[in-house]
């Protein structure tokens, strides 16, 4: 069995493109990009093998975030998560930290969308 910071890694790190579902601000603070302020949500899903996971990330205004995620694999339904931490955005950067551990990911917002740079 995976710990929770191998759990939480495995989400974060399918940083893929996020649908934003909250509308952002495009306004900053140092340390804050606040666009990313909000309900973001990355669906994936394979009928071939009939899989499908949406992962939810919240990042919020105070500088903490959740992410969770729901899925069906096999006709099976499971959930990760919630997992909390702070994250900030330094530039382009977004930095998670969770249980001791940071992850970085370059990122870019395009329209609504959420993308890995």
């Amino acid at each position: 069995m995976r710990s929770s910071s191998q759990r939480f890694m495995s989400l974060a790190l399918s940083f893929m493109i996020l649908a934003v579902t909250v509308a952002a601000s495009n306004m900053s603070t140092a340390g804050m990009d606040t666009r990313l302020v909000g309900h973001w949500r990355n669906t994936i899903s394979q009928s071939s093998i009939n899989f499908a996971k949406d992962t939810h990330y919240k990042f919020f205004q105070d500088g903490s975030f959740q992410i969770y995620a729901k899925g069906i694999a096999n006709g099976r339904k499971y959930t990760e998560g919630p997992h909390s931490g702070r994250w900030f955005a330094d530039g382009s950067v977004l930095k998670l930290t969770f249980n001791g551990e940071q992850i970085a990911v370059r990122y870019l917002i395009d329209s609504q969308n959420l993308r890995p740079a």
